[in-house]
């Protein structure tokens, strides 16, 4: 199943490198981004590109009231579990979001794994990023997504074509 799986998301990568990949997507219309500029939500996942691949948009606030947003993949680089069920998690200044499978945590920016300490904050990061990081572009019409063209290997390649989030009854989030 492994290889099978392997060879699948082989041909999934081949497509897209073939495609433009530096091509803007429209990700979230402007209804979805409204709820996401207004905080009734703190990110949205969307399908991006052709074959799709799952990224996470968040906006990013800072203290002065700035925002910025973010987009990385949204299945856990670990086991492919969905980021958009996890938590928001602001840890000594870092915005990360905290896979429910398995309580991995990603910063936003830069899509490193971050390491807790043995109480709270960050003890470290990963060296280099474990969930690829997207372009994300804010227009009149919603916001835009330019995926990552970068040819090195990303540990979240391996998930980004899967399938739809699996949840148990009652929006909990259930994994391998």
């Amino acid at each position: 199943a492994q290889a099978c799986a392997r060879e699948t998301f082989g041909r999934a990568r081949k497509a897209v490198s073939k495609l433009c990949m530096a091509d803007w997507n429209r990700a979230l219309d402007e209804e979805a981004w409204a709820a996401l500029r207004d905080a009734r939500v703190p990110f949205q996942a969307a399908k991006v590109g052709e074959p799709p691949r799952h990224v996470l948009i968040t906006l990013l606030r800072d203290e002065a009231g700035g925002v910025e947003a973010s987009a990385i993949d949204a299945r856990c680089s670990h086991r492919g579990g969905p980021l958009e069920l996890g938590d928001l998690e602001d840890i000594e200044g870092a915005s990360c979001v905290r896979c429910p499978w398995h309580g991995r945590l990603f910063c936003l920016r830069g899509g490193r794994e971050a390491f807790a300490a043995g109480g709270a904050g960050i003890a470290r990061l990963s060296a280099t990023a474990s969930q690829r990081v997207h372009d994300v572009e804010i227009r009149k019409d919603g916001v835009y997504v330019r995926l990552s063209v970068d040819p090195a290997s990303c540990p979240s390649d391996e998930h980004a074509y899967g399938a739809e989030a699996r949840s148990a009854p009652g929006g909990v989030a259930k994994g391998p």
